[in-house]
Parts: structure tokens; sequence; C-alpha cells
């Protein structure tokens, strides 16, 4: 599978750089925008899986931008379903949580949550990128309040049920697989979380902290919406690309919306952590 990459330059200036980035925002296409130590824009990268996107893209700039010069490139990505699916881990926990396949039993005196065991769905919870998750928004939990979570592709609920039992008031999640939505539905009730707001679209509101773990290119697809959840100092927790990838991902998501706090890798994949700043 491959990223497209479209760099668009000025020969003679900086670009006009909010303009082109309209222009992206409306055709909801991944980009990243590299200034100078002034600030100044002068190159603006667009990000696509789709080549005759891209290609459209370009048409679409020449026709509305003079004096801009294009250039083409393409990154492979390894992320791979096989690869995303080894090692599965059922039973797990983290300093402050305890996840447990239903039927199974304790292991620790943490505090401790419930899942269905569906090995044949996406999304089950016992992929190592839900670890790290959890273990971030553990970390933001420690260090500031919040008051509201979000999971952006949320399989079968294990970061929104565990956000509850450690406390945030409001919490929400969207799946757009019907069959992971069902068993995220069984898991609220299972473990006594009837509150949730569990959805196949995100809602039209911002929350404090919001968590996507899901795999480029379809991450890089979804950050004008990703955005849309995020309000001036919201946190955004991303997951779900491996350590090749991971450069990448910063193109896409730093910005000027966004300052990037840090990262973690664990077994070769990543987890990064976003604050929204909008400047």
């Amino acid at each position: 599978m491959y990223i497209y990459i479209l760099e668009i330059r000025s020969p003679t200036e900086y670009l006009n750089n909010i303009a082109i980035e309209d222009l992206l925002v409306a055709k909801s296409v991944a980009f990243a925008t590299e200034c100078d130590a002034l600030q100044r824009a002068i190159c603006v990268r667009a990000y696509s899986m789709d080549l005759n996107q891209v290609k459209d893209l370009e048409l679409s700039l020449r026709g509305c931008f003079e004096n801009i010069e294009f250039s083409l490139k393409y990154q492979h990505t390894d992320q791979v379903d096989s690869g995303w699916s080894e090692n599965p881990t059922k039973n797990w926990h983290t300093d402050c949580l305890e996840v447990i396949v239903e039927g199974g039993a304790p292991s620790t005196s943490l505090p401790r949550i419930f899942l269905k065991d569906v090995p044949s769905i996406f999304g089950d919870g016992g992929h190592i990128t839900t670890r790290i998750c959890l273990t971030k928004i553990e970390h933001v939990l420690a260090e500031r309040t919040i008051g509201s979570f979000f999971d952006f592709g949320m399989g079968c609920g294990t970061l929104p049920i565990a956000a509850a039992v450690l406390g945030v008031p409001r919490v929400g999640g969207c799946e757009i697989d019907p069959d992971a939505l069902q068993v995220a539905d069984y898991n609220k009730s299972l473990n006594n979380c009837s509150q949730l707001y569990f959805s196949e679209k995100s809602p039209q509101e911002t929350f404090d902290l919001v968590a996507c773990n899901i795999q480029p290119p379809l991450l890089f697809d979804v950050k004008e919406e990703l955005l849309g959840l995020l309000h001036c100092g919201s946190i955004l927790i991303l997951s779900g690309f491996t350590a090749l990838d991971n450069t990448l991902v910063e193109k896409v998501f730093v910005d000027r919306k966004l300052k990037m706090l840090g990262e973690s890798n664990q077994s070769n994949w990543v987890c990064s952590v976003f604050e929204y700043i909008n400047s």
C-alpha cells in the first residue's frame, strides 16, 4: 500500500498557504505545511492513498493559483492487517486498570473492565496499541482535569469504557463497523456504563481528550474530522501505526493547530500525544 505525497512550492516567493490549505480542507485531503524559522510557509504537502485524487487535486490547484510548482512522491506504508493482528493479548493491565475477557479471572487488585470474547472482530481490545493508548490516557488524567473523552474508531469500546471507569464524566465513541458497534454496546452493559454515547458517526461537539487508534492511510483521511472534535487545549492521542510510519504521521498532524507533546514506542508500535492550540 502506498501514500502519495503532492508537494506544493513557490519557485520565487513564499506560499499563500492559507488559501491552499482552505482548498485542501474543502476537498477533505490530509496535508502538512512546512515553514521556515520565521514561520513563513515554504511547502505544503498533501497526502492521499488515491493517486487519481492527487492528480485531480493538482489540476484544481493549477486552476486556482499561479506561480506554484508541484512534485509527486510516494511512500510505502508497512501497515497491513496481518501485522495488526499479530499476538493479540486477551487479559492485560496497565498501572491503573485491568482488562479481562468475559469469564476470565482477575490477576490484580486494580479496578477492572470486562470485554466479550470476539476474536473475529477487528478492534477487540487485544492489540498492543490499545494498551499503549490506555496508558497514555491514564497519564493525561493524572496530569490534567479531563471532563470529557471521545474515541474515534473505538472498535469494541475498550477505551471509552476504561475512561468511564477511571472517572471521566462525559464519554463517547464512534465506530463504522456494525458488528464491532454491537459488541461495544454489549460491553457497555457488561460494565454498567449505560450512560456512554456510542454511534456510527462522531457528534458535532468537542471533548477535552480524544483518542484515535486506526491505521494509516485512513488515519490521514480523518484528520479534519478529528480536529472538529477538539477545542483549544484539547489533547489528541493517536496510535495504530509503527515507527516506520511515524515520521509521516508527524508531518500530517503537526501544524499550526496541533503541538506535539510526546510519543512512546512499544514493540515498534507508536503512540503520539498532541495538544490543540489552533493558532
